[in-house]
């Protein structure tokens, strides 16, 4: 009976040994590393959040494939949770709170609407959240929002540096009337295009309700001053389609100027051929010589990953997610005060576009604006030609 009792006595032992081994191996495994993404799923810019929401599976299916982040010596799976902004401010908020307050993420991506980052942003520094804005507006940027970043060509730079662009180089352009959606995407980049102007005049600053079909009415007041541009702002593709096919039904000939990134092709499919000819735009050009190696390379992979996907509002966001891990790493720490930091302490940032830095200082008060090239590309029938590339203004 003594002899039992010891042979169990081990066996409970090693039993007891044995499990907890297992259960402090398992209590050891690193948990996933979360990243809240905001972005726009159903509405008016569900087009945009798809490309965008794309780009993102594709690179953190690429970064686990890697192994993951490795922060303290640990490697973490990348886990990205999507919430929909619905293209609207009490959409991103709901989004952001869920994030925040269910998920617990300390880092979140988005959202799309200028609305919804200006509702979000105080929010998001006041639970001290590492976010990568992806609006147009100049809101939420300087420094009473510390924790706000922009790693993409943001549209009230980049709206400045085509119209500019157009002012200096097509001396003939004399006149331009501005085509805007009344929001605050469109009448921010609307201000920032207009004071970018020197020596054109601005004939007429019109704006329309989003989902707008029927332009002639506007179109007839804009073309009555006869100006020689159109700029279409922060239009999407299917209403810049529409503008331009029936602003030249109406018989305008003269140049559109879009200040913000599309699936050309489609648009010239909406718009037509003819009515598309002389578009500038800044939507990148891979087969173009002066397309970046690394960002050509990763278009082709997003092709072989989504086949017949449009791509370009994707390829904007390619700096998001990888700067953010980059700051990750560097912190070696996913404190987002330490992030933060390490964030606005590197030297070089490795874009897709190229390396680069943090920026804008001047325009901001805080550099923390990624400096990212402009593309200058003209749709002459029917083909897009890169015309130049430029720098953020």
């Amino acid at each position: 009976m003594g002899k039992l009792q010891d042979v169990m006595r081990v066996f409970v032992g090693a039993v007891l040994i044995f499990g907890g081994a297992i259960y402090a191996s398992a209590a050891e495994q690193p948990k996933e590393l979360e990243i809240g993404v905001i972005t726009t799923q159903t509405g008016m810019g569900a087009a945009w959040g798809e490309q965008l929401k794309r780009s993102f599976i594709l690179q953190s299916e690429q970064i686990n494939a890697r192994g993951g982040v490795t922060v303290a010596g640990k490697k973490y799976p990348l886990k990205l949770i999507y919430e929909d902004d619905k293209y609207t401010a009490d959409g991103a908020r709901a989004a952001a709170e869920k994030l925040i307050h269910v998920d617990g993420v300390k880092f979140i991506l988005g959202p799309i609407p200028s609305a919804g980052s200006v509702a979000i942003a105080p929010f998001l520094e006041e639970n001290k959240i590492v976010w990568f804005c992806f609006s147009a507006t100049e809101k939420v940027l300087g420094p009473k929002f510390t924790y706000s970043f922009k790693a993409h060509s943001a549209t009230t730079l980049s709206a400045p540096a085509i119209t500019k662009w157009v002012e200096d180089n097509r001396p003939n352009i004399k006149t331009m009337a501005f085509v805007d959606p009344n929001d605050e995407t469109g009448k921010s980049i609307s201000k920032a295009a207009i004071a970018s102007l020197k020596r054109v005049r601005v004939t007429t600053n019109e704006y329309y309700e989003r989902g707008t079909q029927d332009f002639y009415p506007l179109l007839t007041k804009v073309l009555s001053a006869k100006p020689d541009a159109i700029n279409l702002g922060g239009s999407d593709e299917n209403s810049a389609a529409l503008i331009i096919k029936q602003a030249y039904e109406q018989g305008f000939r003269g140049i559109f100027i879009h200040g913000v990134t599309i699936d050309t092709g489609n648009l010239i499919k909406l718009a037509g051929k003819s009515a598309a000819n002389h578009y500038f735009h800044i939507s990148p050009v891979f087969d173009s010589p002066l397309c970046p190696p690394k960002l050509k390379r990763f278009h082709a992979e997003y092709e072989a990953r989504f086949p017949g996907k449009p791509s370009a509002f994707g390829m904007i966001g390619v700096d998001l997610l990888p700067t953010l891990v980059a700051g990750i790493q560097a912190a070696n720490s996913l404190d987002p005060t330490k992030v933060r930091d390490a964030l606005e302490a590197m030297k070089v940032v490795h874009s897709y576009y190229g390396d680069t830095t943090w920026g804008f200082k001047e325009l901001y008060g805080i550099a923390h604006q990624l400096r990212v090239p402009v593309f200058i590309t003209e749709v002459t029938d029917g083909k897009n030609v890169v015309k130049a590339v430029t720098e953020m203004r």
